[in-house]
């Protein structure tokens, strides 16, 4: 802590580290009359910035709908949400059994999360698909 001293000023650690559940969610949109985008929409575990992703997907499925359909259309939050929906929840269920995964001590879990690894490792397409997901280069749908 001695470093921190001049930067940050006296720094106390204390001993109890509190912590709280990340509890992904999808909303269920009642009022067609907003549309929401990122982290309104949904909330996700912060693996790999994916909901930095997903935001700017729901941006560049808002602007490509808006090509093609007028706003004050009546079915205009129906398409963009069925169009994002897919893609969040496929987002969600996959980062939901990772944390799962992670957050079991036993040993099937631990062996799934071997196994996958090594998977990574040895397969380099999946593993590329996988780095380039993560940038958001590769859509996990069409």
């Amino acid at each position: 802590m001695k470093y921190f001293k001049k930067t940050h000023g006296s720094i106390k650690l204390f001993q109890k580290i509190s912590t709280f559940a990340i509890n992904p969610h999808l909303s269920k949109v009642k009022n067609n009359q907003f549309i929401l985008l990122g982290d309104m929409l949904r909330s996700i575990h912060p693996v790999a910035g994916q909901g930095w992703n997903l935001g700017i997907k729901d941006i560049q499925t808002l602007c490509n709908l808006l090509d093609t359909y007028s706003i004050t259309d009546i079915n205009f939050n129906y398409i963009y949400y069925a169009r994002r929906h897919i893609e969040s929840t496929s987002y969600l269920a996959f980062t939901l059994i990772l944390n799962d995964l992670y957050g079991s001590e036993n040993f099937f879990s631990k062996l799934i999360i071997k196994f996958g690894y090594q998977s990574l490792l040895k397969i380099s397409g999946l593993k590329k698909i996988f780095i380039k997901q993560a940038m958001g280069e590769f859509n996990l749908v069409g």
